[in-house]
């Protein structure tokens, strides 16, 4: 019970301290180390409904960022 808590701790902190510094360049990068994160879409992911809309709501975001890439369209400051 208290290795969810310290993994919800730090996942909770992983996330929240660098979307505190207001930039989302790179906020990718962060995200992708926040393992708590994955462990907890899997065990949500055991029920078919969920798992349906996750893949739906993924799918999406990556439709729509791949159409901005096309377009070129960046948030980088020049």
């Amino acid at each position: 019970m208290g290795a969810q808590w310290a993994l919800a701790a730090y996942g909770f902190l992983a996330m929240f301290l660098p979307l505190s510094s207001g930039l989302l360049q790179s906020q990718d990068r962060y995200a992708l180390v926040v393992f708590p994160m994955f462990i907890a879409l899997a065990m949500l992911g055991k029920s078919e409904r969920v798992d349906t809309t996750i893949r739906f709501v993924f799918i999406t975001i990556l439709a729509i960022m791949t159409a901005l890439f096309a377009a070129n369209y960046t948030i980088a400051v020049a």
